[in-house]
C-alpha cells in the first residue's frame, strides 16, 4: 500500500477535499459558459428592439388587409377646367362612373365631403369653419367619427410605433458610440458574429417597415387617417404628431394590390428613407461587410458551389437592397463598389424577396441610379436571361427525373439515406434553387424579360416538380428523423456488440475458446 498521511490520504495524491474542490471547479467551468453578446445588457436591448420591430411589421401586414374602402375611395377632377368633369377611383384602382357610384358606393362617396389629405393642415381654420357652418356636413362628420374612430386610432398607433422604433434605434446606436454600454463598444460588436447580425437585423427591419408602409398602406389612406386623427384627437398638433405627419407624407410611389402594378418614382426611396436619418457611416460599414464577407455563413451550407451562391447569399442581398438607400451616393457614384455588390449577390438574379413574400425588381428600382444601372447591366441582359431560363428549364426536367427515382416504393430506406445523404441533399438543393429562380423571375417588371422567362417555362412540369419535391422532402425528413431518433439506441447496441466480440477474441487468445467457438 502507498504511504499515507495523518488524515489517511495517500501521500502521492492530493487530499480528498482538494480533489473534490478541483472536480467541482472543473464541472463549474464546463457548465458555466462564457457570457456571449446576447447575454449582455447591450445584447438584450438589441433583442428587445428586434422583437419590437417584428411586431410592428406584423401589424403592418395585418392592418393593410383591413383598410376601410372609404379611405381609399377618391374623386379625380378633369384636367380641363372647362369640362368640369370628374371620375371616381375605387379602392382597387378601377375607374367608376358617377352612376355606378350612386348605386354601389354611396357611403364612400358621401364621406368624401369630410375626408381631407394634408391640405387640411395648411389651412385648418377654413376647413373647420366650413364643416361647422353646415349642419348637414357637421352631422356627417360626427357620424364618420363615431363609425371610424377606433380604426383611425389603430392605424395611427402603427404609424407612431414606426417613429418610436426609429427613435429607440438611434438612441441605442448613440449609447453604444458614447460608451454607455461598458461591456461592448461598436468595434467589439462588429467583431462579434452574433452582435453584428443582431445590429444589422435591427437596421434592416427599420428599412423594411418604411418600404412595407409605403407599399401596403397607400399614401392617400395614410394622409387621410393622420388628418382625421389630428382633427378628432390631437388638435394641438404636438411634436410627435408632426413627426408622424412627416413620416406618412406621400412619396409618389404607387402600388395596386389588385393588378400588382406599381409606379416607382425616380431615385426612390432615397428621400423617403432620409426623412429620419440613420448614421450613414454605420450603414456603409455594414454594406462593406456584406460586400466582402458571408455574414450568415450560408455558403458552406450550400456546399460552396458557385451555382448556389445567389441563393446562399439571398438574405444578405435583400438586406443590402433595403439598407443601401440610406447611403444614396453608393448607388449613384460608386461604380466599383456597386460592381462588386452586383457580381457577388446579383450575378444571375434581379427579382428578390425583401420580406415574407414581398418581392421587388432591381432593374425597376435602380433604373434611375447611374452606378447601380451599370453594375446590373454587366450581369443581366436579354441574352443572359434567355440563357438562364433555358438552364433552369432543363433543370426542371432533370430534377423531376432524379426525384422520381427516389420516390419508388421502398427505395429510400435508412441504409440508402445514410450512404447517399450528400447526393440526396444535392438533389434537394438543385430542385429548390430551380423552383425559387423561376417563381421569382416570372414576376419581373421588364416586359421583354418576363416574356422570355414565361415563354420557356412549362407550367405543368413546374407543378409536377413542386408536388414530387414536397413528397421527397417529407420522405427524406422522415428517414433522417428516424436515424437521429434511434442514434442513441444504435450506439448502445453497437457498443454491446463490440464488447461481446472483444470478449470472444480475448477468450480465444487465452485458450478458453477454439476456432469453432469464435
Amino acid at each position: 500500500m502507498p504511504p499515507t498521511d495523518m488524515a489517511g490520504n495517500p501521500m502521492d495524491q492530493p487530499p480528498t477535499d482538494e480533489v473534490n474542490r478541483g472536480t467541482e471547479a472543473n464541472e463549474f467551468l464546463r457548465n458555466d459558459d462564457v457570457e456571449t453578446f446576447l447575454d449582455s445588457e447591450c445584447g438584450k436591448t438589441g433583442l428587445t428592439l428586434v422583437a419590437h420591430s417584428a411586431a410592428v411589421i406584423a401589424e403592418i401586414f395585418r392592418l393593410s388587409n383591413h383598410i376601410p374602402d372609404v379611405f381609399l375611395f377618391s374623386k379625380v377632377v378633369s384636367k380641363d377646367k372647362k369640362d368640369n368633369k370628374f371620375t371616381y377611383i375605387s379602392a382597387e384602382g378601377k375607374s367608376l362612373s358617377p352612376e355606378e357610384v350612386k348605386i354601389r358606393f354611396f357611403e364612400q362617396e358621401k364621406y368624401l365631403q369630410v375626408l381631407y389629405s394634408y391640405d387640411y393642415l395648411k389651412n385648418r381654420d377654413a376647413y373647420d369653419e366650413r364643416i361647422k357652418g353646415n349642419m348637414e356636413l357637421f352631422d356627417l362628420d360626427q357620424n364618420f367619427q363615431q363609425n371610424y374612430m377606433e380604426v383611425i386610432e389603430r392605424f395611427y398607433q402603427l404609424f407612431e410605433s414606426i417613429y418610436n422604433y426609429w427613435r429607440d434605434l438611434t438612441n441605442f446606436l448613440e449609447e453604444i458610440n458614447e460608451g454607455k454600454h461598458i461591456d461592448y463598444s461598436m468595434e467589439q460588436i462588429l467583431q462579434d458574429d452574433e452582435g453584428k447580425r443582431l445590429l444589422l437585423e435591427s437596421l434592416y427591419h427599420y428599412g423594411v417597415m418604411l418600404l412595407l408602409l409605403d407599399r401596403l398602406i397607400p399614401s392617400i389612406a395614410r394622409e387621410r387617417i393622420v388628418t382625421c386623427y389630428v382633427r378628432y384627437k390631437d388638435t394641438a398638433l404636438t411634436e410627435k404628431t408632426q413627426k408622424v405627419v412627416k413620416l406618412c407624407k406621400s412619396t409618389g410611389f404607387l402600388f395596386n394590390k389588385a393588378t400588382n402594378m406599381e409606379v416607382v418614382p425616380s431615385k426612390y426611396p432615397n428621400d423617403y428613407f432620409n426623412r429620419f436619418k440613420i448614421n450613414p457611416a454605420l450603414i456603409e460599414t455594414f454594406i462593406n461587410l456584406m460586400k466582402d464577407d458571408d455574414i450568415f455563413n450560408m455558403i458552406s451550407v450550400f456546399g460552396n458551389k458557385p451555382q448556389y451562391r445567389s441563393c446562399a447569399l439571398a438574405q444578405q442581398a435583400q438586406m443590402i437592397f433595403v439598407l443601401i438607400p440610406f447611403c444614396p451616393a453608393i448607388l449613384e457614384n460608386h461604380d466599383s463598389k456597386m460592381r462588386e455588390i452586383c457580381d457577388k449577390h446579383f450575378a444571375d438574379n434581379w427579382v428578390i424577396p425583401i420580406y415574407n413574400g414581398v418581392h421587388i425588381d432591381l432593374l425597376s428600382y435602380w433604373s434611375s441610379f447611374t452606378s447601380a444601372t451599370k453594375a446590373m447591366a454587366n450581369n443581366i441582359s436579354e441574352d443572359r436571361v434567355t440563357s438562364l431560363a433555358k438552364y433552369f428549364t432543363s433543370m426542371v426536367a432533370t430534377s423531376i427525373e432524379r426525384i422520381k427515382n427516389y420516390l419508388v416504393e421502398g427505395q429510400l430506406q435508412e441504409k440508402e439515406a445514410l450512404d447517399s445523404v450528400k447526393e440526396l441533399l444535392g438533389c434537394l438543393r438543385d430542385a429548390n434553387h430551380t423552383m425559387r429562380w423561376i417563381m421569382l423571375h416570372q414576376h419581373t417588371r421588364n416586359k421583354k424579360m418576363r416574356e422570355v422567362v414565361c415563354s420557356i417555362i412549362d407550367r405543368k412540369a413546374l407543378v409536377d416538380l413542386l408536388l414530387d419535391l414536397s413528397k421527397f422532402e417529407h420522405l427524406l425528413k422522415e428517414r433522417l428523423t428516424e436515424i437521429v431518433t434511434r442514434k442513441k439506441q444504435v450506439w448502445i447496441e453497437d457498443k454491446e456488440r463490440i464488447e461481446y466480440c472483444l470478449e470472444e477474441v480475448a477468450e480465444f487468445f487465452s485458450g478458453n475458446r477454439n476456432w469453432a467457438g469464435v
